[in-house]
């Protein structure tokens, strides 16, 4: 229970997002966690949990693999048995215990994890704002980093995709299948493939130039342009920037698709920046 308190900043972050969850989790031990307030059930939490690598019935199903061995689950908030007020329940399942705060339920499902993939995991007594996420010092818990100099990572290009007026996560979805779709039918694989350097920074935007000087020079997506960063809705370490590109009186949606390179430069911090700088 001490360690659940000590710990309740770390796992418990209500305003982070499905992609974030599946980002912060898909690196981690299985029965590492994350809960955050639920949008779309009403007075709810979300549960993620890294699950372990195969079903119980060690058979990977698709359905298991497409969410990137992060499993969701609802907690809903019920009445107490001994009308103490409203506890909080997982849902979904019967007989579940109902506890009177979320750290009870977290160090009920450390021992005993019931329907849950696996038992969780809670993280070291250590704040967030003190890791390294991506190689860069985060100030928040979602590893925005401080100051005005921005962040800059490297990243793989894999192209630019126009989605017409498809917007936020629809128009990522679409455009990650049509670069999934050239690979496979290319023999030769992507022909804009490179690895870029990106830098983003306040005021400035995005910026990312190709490393070896090739393919790209440098593209630079002004913070006007910016409507939406998100990652793959698959779990895939795969993210698109959204833009809008104005062309006389007309305009359309593109989306500039990329891919982790160095496990150590983080998609999920640079997602995040972008969100927060440009977008939010």
């Amino acid at each position: 229970m001490k360690q659940a308190k000590n710990t309740f900043r770390e796992w418990y972050l209500p305003d982070a997002s499905r992609d974030d969850v599946i980002y912060m989790l898909r690196d981690r031990d299985p029965g590492s966690f994350i809960i955050r307030n639920s949008i779309s059930c009403v007075n709810s939490f979300s549960l993620g949990v890294k699950a372990p690598p195969y079903p119980p019935q060690n058979v990977a199903t698709s359905d298991f693999l497409r969410s990137g061995q992060v499993k969701h689950f609802i907690i809903g908030t019920v009445p107490m048995y001994d009308g103490r007020g409203d506890g909080v329940q997982l849902c979904g399942f019967n007989d579940q215990p109902v506890f009177p705060a979320l750290t009870d339920f977290v160090s009920h499902h450390c021992l005993h994890p019931g329907p849950l993939p696996c038992a969780l995991r809670l993280p070291p007594s250590t704040t967030t704002s003190q890791q390294r996420l991506g190689g860069y010092e985060s100030t928040n818990k979602y590893g925005v980093p401080a100051g005005g100099s921005g962040i800059m990572v490297d990243m793989l290009y894999l192209g630019c995709v126009p989605v017409d007026r498809l917007e936020k996560a629809a128009a990522i979805r679409k455009a990650i299948s049509h670069i999934f779709g050239l690979a496979a039918s290319s023999t030769n694989g992507l022909p804009r493939r490179c690895e870029v350097t990106i830098h983003a920074k306040p005021v400035e935007g995005v910026k990312f130039t190709d490393r070896g000087k090739r393919n790209l020079v440098e593209k630079h997506l002004k913070p006007s342009q910016i409507l939406f960063c998100g990652s793959d809705p698959e779990g895939r370490t795969i993210f698109g920037i959204l833009i809008r590109k104005k062309q006389f009186w007309m305009h359309e949606n593109l989306v500039y698709v990329f891919s982790e390179l160095d496990p150590n430069q983080s998609a999920v911090t640079l997602i995040n920046y972008i969100s927060h700088m440009f977008t939010s």
